[in-house]
């Protein structure tokens, strides 16, 4: 009888669809850790490109890659999937364009083992370009729990930057998992729920992935689709919370077809600045700091206090 191999103590969980660009180097420095108790399991959404060959040549390799392929079906069943066959008590996410810093997987495990109160956390991060070079640091928040429910009553969104977290993984199954109606704001719904559930999250202060951005990743319409979604996740936390029945998503667009002029005017301004903060990103990314800092000051007048604030969280063009 074969033995039963040993839980790690970390599966780090990586969707991929047509990943081969930059598969290699996501798992290279996955496998290069400086934590070693862990496993990979690599979930490929039907890819057409040389993404299944790639995994399953480094499977075949080292006995803590896990490779499985499913028929596509788009993010949130291919993370569910992924979640179903982890062993491991602590997932780690990580996109298949994205790298881990070599200390990523012992920093978080070290921060939640000293926070038995949190579900998870995310962490600073690096944004890079195709060719792997920083062009900025990012300090997202919040920082604290306690600084959550004023966040929220500000009208502030909690967002991670997904490919960052680490969370566990009892309370995210408990929970449901992820929702693919949700797509592609699943993640968001997902961690409003866990800390509905008192599992919060918070972001480590420390810079331990490199996120990449290239020009085209997100398409006008899928930004549109995001920014309405989460919006409607958060509309539906806060019915939640309050006791009000909760409403689908196109009850939820229909609402916002009626709400009075002025109002209707200051949600396209949020996706206006929204968008620009976007595309000053994928500018400075491109090396057209001109255009990417005149989208920033576009951005600036829509939303001065917004763009102020997320000036302070960013660090400078490297």
């Amino acid at each position: 009888m074969t033995p039963t191999p040993p839980v790690p103590a970390v599966s780090v969980l990586m969707p991929v669809f047509n990943g081969e660009r930059f598969l290699r180097e996501a798992i290279d420095s996955v496998l290069a850790q400086s934590f070693d108790d862990f496993e990979l399991v690599v979930v490929d959404d039907g890819s057409l490109d040389g993404t299944a060959a790639i995994a399953q040549g480094y499977a075949a390799r080292d006995g803590r890659v896990r490779y499985l392929r499913k028929a596509n079906s788009g993010i949130g069943e291919t993370l569910n999937r992924g979640l179903e066959v982890a062993r491991a008590p602590l997932v780690a996410r990580l996109d298949a364009d994205d790298v881990m810093e070599p200390a990523r997987l012992a920093r978080q495990v070290h921060f939640l083992a000293a926070r038995p109160e949190l579900g998870g956390a995310a962490s600073n991060f690096a944004v890079i370009d195709a060719a792997g070079r920083i062009r900025q640091r990012v300090a997202p928040l919040p920082g604290g729990v306690a600084e959550i429910e004023p966040f929220l009553a500000r009208g502030g969104r909690l967002r991670y930057t997904h490919p960052t977290v680490i969370y566990r993984r009892d309370p995210v199954m408990a929970v449901g998992g992820y929702r693919r109606e949700l797509e592609p704001a699943e993640d968001v719904d997902l961690f409003l729920r866990l800390y509905e559930a008192g599992h919060p999250m918070i972001v480590q202060p420390e810079c331990l992935t490199r996120y990449r951005v290239h020009s085209g990743q997100i398409s006008a319409t899928r930004l549109f689709d995001a920014f309405h979604k989460v919006e409607f996740i958060h509309e539906n936390f806060f019915r939640r919370r309050f006791g009000v029945e909760e409403i689908d998503y196109d009850r939820f667009l229909q609402l916002l077809r009626e709400l009075p002029l002025r109002a209707r005017l200051e949600i396209r301004t949020d996706f206006a600045a929204e968008r620009l903060h976007r595309r000053s990103t994928s500018l400075l990314i491109d090396g057209r700091t001109v255009s990417a800092y005149a989208c920033l000051a576009g951005a600036a007048c829509l939303r001065p206090v917004r763009a102020f604030k997320r000036v302070l969280r960013q660090g400078r063009l490297m």
